[in-house]
């Protein structure tokens, strides 16, 4: 992320923490890829969020 989004990184990571407490296969690797995919985008557009997310924490279409 950069320097101005950095504080956001730990957003990132607890979503993904939580998407693997609720039974979501998500590695610690997939976290990161998601970090970097929002590294160019906008945090605060929902849709950006979402997109990111689901091409780097979703791998399983049943997870959907």
């Amino acid at each position: 992320m950069s320097r101005n989004n950095s504080g956001f990184t730990s957003v990132l990571v607890g979503f993904g923490r939580a998407l693997r407490s609720k039974g979501l296969a998500v590695g610690s690797g997939d976290i990161l890829t998601y970090c970097k995919a929002m590294a160019p985008l906008d945090p605060t557009d929902l849709l950006d969020l979402y997109w990111a997310g689901r091409t780097t924490l979703v791998m399983r279409r049943e997870d959907l």
